[in-house]
């Protein structure tokens, strides 16, 4: 009796801990998801949606837990039960996008992800990543279970001649929004000679109706570097109100290598009042391809709700206490039916 007693006490400790680190992730108000094979928490409301050469898809994004992780590390040779959201398969003429909503206090944003890839064009993969910023959604939303690979959009797949199939989706009449891409197929595939691996465009919501795309910038910036299958890769967008610029800083967490840029959206685009916006990431792909996948994704300079991280942390832990109040019952018919047979 006293080993079930002390069994179940460790038990609920270890519950108690991974609730209170589960919470702790979220309390900062800067994470939006964080995966690691002991700890997947998802902080905010997100929902997704895939494209394959135009068309709606809803087989991804698609997220790989700590028990099939396996099936997307081993595709480079990797033995790793690293949870990981497949944003796009490595397949031609594709794209799939995550979007969340937070509330913009007009000072700097920053957006920052950690992600790789494990298969795809090696020597030439392409088309990367891509950050949404101030979105005002026309026709969806990211709190509403019906919009989950339910978005309106149009992709925009040939106004550069690299970028991929890129998502735009729809967005409230005039309303502007900023898409960020970092491409390494400019340098890495493309036969070009860019000054770096960035593109830009602007959004112009029209409703219900096809969005209008500016196309801002392409193959700006300095540095560049193709990152090896299974390389971490962090990718940070800043939007600075103050002068109305927009910058990247990509890198390779294993080599080192780094490609970045800075440009002014003046004339394009107009620093954005206070209030709520949706933001996203996407990944992309073209004639060349690769399985483009989410690790970590965190923000600074947006606030959120923090009854939506109680949301996703209260479903995490109706499965934990569930789990305690179990053990708990298992311990006590054990102790009845031991005091019965005494």
């Amino acid at each position: 009796m006293r080993w079930v007693v002390l069994v179940t006490m460790a038990l609920l400790l270890v519950i108690l801990v991974h609730v209170t680190y589960a919470q702790s992730i979220c309390s900062n108000g800067e994470t939006v998801m964080y995966l690691t094979s002991a700890e997947q928490v998802w902080c905010i409301p997100h929902v997704y949606q895939g494209d394959n050469g135009g068309q709606p898809v809803n087989n991804y994004p698609v997220y790989y837990g700590p028990s099939n992780a396996s099936l997307y590390w081993s595709l480079a040779g990797i033995s790793s039960n690293q949870p990981i959201l497949e944003l796009v398969p490595s397949q031609t003429g594709s794209a799939g996008a995550m979007f969340w909503s937070g509330y913009y206090n007009g000072s700097n944003v920053t957006i920052m992800l950690v992600g790789t890839y494990t298969t795809g064009t090696i020597g030439s993969v392409a088309d990367g990543f891509e950050i949404y910023l101030f979105i005002k959604p026309s026709g969806w939303s990211t709190i509403n279970p019906a919009s989950n690979y339910s978005i309106p959009y149009a992709t925009n797949d040939n106004s550069y001649s690299v970028q991929g199939e890129v998502i735009f989706p729809y967005a409230m009449p005039n309303a502007k929004y900023i898409v960020v891409q970092w491409d390494p197929w400019w340098s890495y595939g493309s036969g070009l000679t860019p000054q770096g691996d960035w593109n830009v465009w602007i959004g112009v919501g029209n409703g219900n109706s096809t969005p209008g795309i500016t196309d801002v910038i392409d193959g700006v910036g300095s540095g560049a570097f193709e990152p090896n299958p299974g390389d971490l890769i962090r990718v940070t967008v800043i939007y600075n109100p103050y002068n109305n610029t927009v910058s990247g800083y990509a890198e390779d967490l294993n080599t080192g290598q780094i490609a970045s840029f800075s440009y002014s959206l003046n004339g394009n685009f107009t620093p954005p009042s206070p209030g709520q916006y949706t933001f996203g990431i996407a990944g992309n792909t073209g004639g060349s391809y690769a399985n483009w996948g989410l690790i970590n994704v965190t923000t600074g300079g947006l606030l959120y709700s923090s009854n939506y991280a109680q949301q996703i942390q209260w479903s995490t832990q109706l499965i934990e206490i569930a789990l305690a109040v179990v053990i708990v019952i298992i311990v006590i018919v054990i102790a009845l039916l031991r005091r019965r047979k005494s």
